[in-house]
């Protein structure tokens, strides 16, 4: 090893000695043949620098790049932070590849690569840091959360999304929903089943869980439970993320209210507002999303918010009917509603009535908003984008 380093110095010298351009093809040169990402991605931006007359000592700064030059060099740093996390992905070290991916926003290759990986017998380090990066780097959220199913049990998943929740990608949180409702319901009606069929014995094979519930009011007998109530209850606040055409999902979760509603009073935890009641109201919650029994369910939030004594507790309920009626494409109802419940609502409470009326283009309702905040600029904005829609 100590002559092999000896001629790759004595190599870059006599390289150096003569023109710059040369040294540095044979340093990169070196450096691929050594397997070297990270040197090499260094080598690849200090040419880029060496070659346009920039200061090479830190060749990875932007701070030294005149900004006439910044864009030219963002597309080399760009392709050569690709380039090397692709590298790092082929050699297995996947901390290192994210750290590159992450920097140019790229999470879509290192997804891609988790996806395919299946947990092993024993777990090892190696698990540890595809979890870690599937889950909590959130690169791969619904990968992550399969991994942690199989290994880790629920409850240990169900504290971890819960953790996590509020960080995720909407998108990432149905698909961790949806692995979550299935996981539970299956596990909910199979020891259901289980005890049915100490009874029946006949049971016919497919019967839902609802099913399996129907007329057994012994089930629930003496406070009895099947499932950790602890977990039915998150997973089925998780499952709010569900959308329409997750409809197997959305049906799961309409059966595991079922279930959570005959459960002893002290076994269903309460939520806020409108889920005070809580698996009924959710099961309201979904029949909407899922299109089943729609009017009836809507009908049910409005009462709530019509019967709330407190200001506080008609928010809430309109935050939720809301967003119920935007899912509907109900976008004039949406827009009364909010205006009349949440029209004065700070935007740091994470609604804002702006952006309603212009995800539903409604620049009538946002210039009598103006006049009630008292806000001429924002009137005249959306008198000008009124006329620009025009």
């Amino acid at each position: 090893m100590a002559n092999a380093e000896t001629t790759m110095w004595d190599e870059l010298d006599t390289k150096i000695g003569g023109e710059a351009g040369p040294a540095l093809e044979a340093l990169m040169a070196y450096l691929q043949q050594e397997g070297d990402p990270h040197h090499l991605f260094d080598a690849r931006l200090m040419k880029w620098k060496f070659d346009n007359g920039l200061p090479v000592m830190q060749p990875t700064s932007v701070a030294d790049v005149p900004r006439e030059k910044r864009s030219e060099f963002e597309q080399v740093y760009i392709e050569a932070a690709r380039e090397t996390g692709k590298q790092l992905l082929e050699r297995k070290q996947l901390t290192d590849a994210w750290m590159y991916f992450r920097a140019i926003d790229e999470p879509e290759i290192m997804a891609e690569a988790l996806e395919s990986y299946e947990a092993p017998d024993d777990l090892n380090e190696e698990f540890e840091e595809i979890l870690q990066l599937a889950l909590y780097q959130r690169i791969h959220p619904a990968k992550g959360v399969s991994l942690m199913l199989s290994t880790h049990g629920m409850c240990n998943t169900v504290t971890a999304v819960d953790q996590l929740y509020l960080e995720m990608k909407a998108d990432d949180r149905s698909k961790c929903s949806e692995i979550m409702v299935k996981q539970l319901y299956d596990d909910l009606a199979h020891n259901v089943r289980y005890e049915v069929e100490q009874r029946s014995p006949m049971l016919p094979p497919d019967q839902s869980l609802t099913d399996l519930i129907a007329g057994r009011q012994w089930l629930f007998e003496n406070e009895n439970y099947h499932i950790d109530v602890s977990h039915l209850n998150a997973v089925v606040r998780f499952a709010r993320s569900l959308e329409e055409n997750q409809q197997e999902s959305i049906e799961k979760a309409i059966q595991l209210c079922d279930y959570g509603a005959r459960l002893a009073p002290h076994l269903q935890y309460p939520g806020e507002p409108p889920f005070d009641d809580y698996y009924v109201a959710h099961k309201h919650y979904f029949q909407i999303v899922g299109d089943k029994n729609r009017d009836e369910s809507l009908e049910f939030f409005r009462e709530r918010m019509q019967q709330a004594e407190e200001p506080s507790d008609r928010e809430l309920i309109a935050y939720v009917l809301v967003d119920l009626l935007m899912r509907l494409k109900r976008h004039d109802e949406a827009v009364d509603v909010a205006e009349k419940y949440l029209g004065e609502v700070h935007e740091q409470s994470g609604f804002s009535f702006v952006a309603l009326c212009e995800d539903t283009k409604d620049m009538d309702a946002l210039q009598r908003h103006a006049k009630k905040v008292n806000n001429p600029v924002l009137y005249v904005a959306a008198q000008l984008q009124k006329t620009r829609g025009k």
